[in-house]
């Protein structure tokens, strides 16, 4: 398997900067939606799966910001894979108001939730509890006991957004946007191949790899989730941030 490092990150960046500008297109065929919900914030507890031109859309404006800002964010990611699913944590880019801190540049999933049908709604939170509960037993079986609230915890799929000015398109719709936008990663196989097998479409796995290594990420979020759960300890969690800088 391909292991991305931070040179394919920037020529991947160069090579995908002609669909960018379809990637926004395609976005810009989602309704404008409002959420009436009273609690901002709250399903942006996780990362959402992106592709890979997605990703590399969030690199580029991470890679953008500022040396102390691009510290920061890169930090921010890193916490993120540290510590989940030991503690309940929420998107970096989520804001302390609730709002999104890279609203222009959000991926599919975040645009598109609330405007599946519930049903179809409903069907992805259910499989998604499914994931996490065999999440539960893969660190069971490392001798690690994971707090359910924490690691199983979904909320129920949102009826609270509304569609500006027009009715919500049909699933099938949505369906067909997507699989645009995912056609927009056929022009790199390999990099989609990676990214989706051997990084789960996780950004902040692929974040914390361009820091330390696969294998030395892996490591440390097995130590540090030992910590948080059997020690309570945030030590190894702060030392490992505190020295963490952009790789790029």
């Amino acid at each position: 398997m391909t292991v991305i490092g931070v040179e394919e990150i920037q020529t991947g960046i160069e090579a995908a900067e002609p669909r960018f500008g379809k990637l926004q297109a395609l976005y810009g065929l989602l309704p404008e939606t409002q959420c009436r919900c009273d609690r901002p914030g709250e399903c942006c507890l996780f990362l959402p799966q992106m592709t890979w031109v997605e990703a590399l859309q969030w690199f580029r404006c991470i890679a953008e910001l500022p040396r102390e800002d691009r510290d920061a964010a890169v930090r921010r990611f890193l916490g993120f894979f540290l510590s989940n699913p030991a503690r309940r944590g929420h998107c970096p880019f989520l804001a302390d108001d609730g709002g999104c801190g890279n609203y222009e540049f959000r991926p599919f999933a975040c645009r598109a939730y609330g405007i599946w049908s519930i049903e179809w709604g409903r069907q992805g939170t259910a499989q998604s509890r499914e994931g996490k509960k065999a999440l539960v037993a893969m660190w069971r079986r490392y001798g690690i006991e994971l707090p359910e609230e924490t690691a199983t915890h979904e909320m129920e799929y949102c009826d609270k957004v509304t569609v500006s000015g027009s009715t919500p398109p049909p699933d099938s719709r949505l369906m067909d946007l997507l699989s645009r936008v995912h056609g927009l990663d056929d022009a790199h196989p390999e990099m989609k191949r990676c990214f989706e097998d051997g990084y789960g479409s996780d950004f902040s796995m692929l974040m914390a790899s361009l820091v330390w290594g696969r294998l030395k990420a892996d490591l440390n979020k097995y130590a540090v989730i030992k910590d948080l759960i059997q020690k309570k300890s945030d030590a190894r969690l702060e030392k490992l941030l505190a020295k963490a800088t952009a790789p790029f």
